[in-house]
């Protein structure tokens, strides 16, 4: 672990932002989980992602900032190839989540997180490295409090099986290309977890398995929607829209499948405006924006 960087705002401000660093999952998930759980909507995809490593240990890097000894934001690169991801961080303290980054990856590959923060990251990381940065996507957070199901959808939702297997593998590998993001995972050994696991969903309609869609377990009464997907012949008939509705609605009804979820989350690709008008038709509405940038590496 290295020690805090400071950052002071103001000649007249009260204010010092420490950055505070570790290798140890345990610690940063330790030190920051009050301010996690308290906007576990916001902050579900880092949680996520820590239980995921506590789980399933994979080495990481992890920072979290404090602001008069209250934690004010995270940041974790894991797998150490992949981009950083942060959640919302006062603009005033992401120069030193930078440099602290910095000292820690002069090579990152990029950042992804709310859309304010990850700018201001991405240019204070270009000032700082006299290198560029690229925004490469820009993504819609939505949740949802209360299922609007569509209508007249025929078929029915059921969770995924052991002899679905192939098929779910299938589906995430093409998934995973159709949204311009090749996994850089084994999409064998995570399919057959998700499924192991009651995690994978699926829409079939006359003995035939049309969509599908996975959840989350949940965190501080938050679940992720993620992996929704239909094959091209079964497109434009509300299939997607069934399952993710179906899906919520099992998730968010007392004594569901997953234990206690309040509400359900999903992110967006904005440029999908077919997705976009789907999930707000069935009662999403959109609670912030993401971005991803790619950083020149310097």
């Amino acid at each position: 672990m290295g020690g805090p960087i400071r950052s002071r705002l103001g000649r007249w401000a009260m204010t010092t932002f420490l950055v505070h660093r570790t290798d140890q999952v345990g610690s940063v998930a330790q030190a920051a989980r009050a301010f996690l759980e308290s906007r576990p909507v916001e902050h579900n995809l880092i949680l996520t992602l820590l239980r995921d490593r506590i789980d399933r240990p994979e080495p990481g890097r992890y920072w979290w900032v404090s602001e008069n000894g209250e934690v004010r934001g995270v940041a974790m690169q894991s797998p150490l190839t992949f981009r950083a991801a942060t959640t919302p961080v006062p603009l005033d303290a992401v120069g030193a989540l930078v440099d602290a980054v910095r000292a820690d990856v002069p090579d990152l590959p990029g950042i992804g997180g709310e859309a304010a923060t990850a700018a201001a990251f991405a240019g204070a990381w270009s000032e700082r490295a006299d290198g560029a940065a690229r925004p490469v996507e820009g993504g819609r957070l939505y949740r949802l409090d209360e299922v609007v199901e569509p209508s007249g959808v025929p078929g029915s939702l059921r969770s995924a099986r052991a002899d679905d297997l192939e098929r779910v593998v299938e589906w995430f590998a093409t998934f995973h290309t159709e949204v311009s993001s090749p996994a850089a995972i084994d999409v064998t050994q995570v399919a057959s977890r998700r499924v192991a696991g009651g995690e994978v969903w699926l829409w079939e309609d006359g003995g035939e398995v049309v969509s599908s869609a996975m959840i989350t377990p949940p965190i501080a009464g938050a679940s992720r929607i993620a992996f929704v997907y239909t094959p091209p012949a079964s497109r434009g008939r509300g299939f997607a829209a069934a399952t993710v509705a179906g899906l919520a609605a099992t998730a968010m009804a007392p004594g569901g499948p997953f234990g206690r979820v309040d509400t359900c989350l999903l992110y967006t690709q904005l440029h999908n405006a077919v997705s976009n008008r789907v999930y707000r038709r069935i009662g999403f509405r959109s609670v912030g924006e993401e971005l991803v940038y790619e950083l020149d590496p310097r």
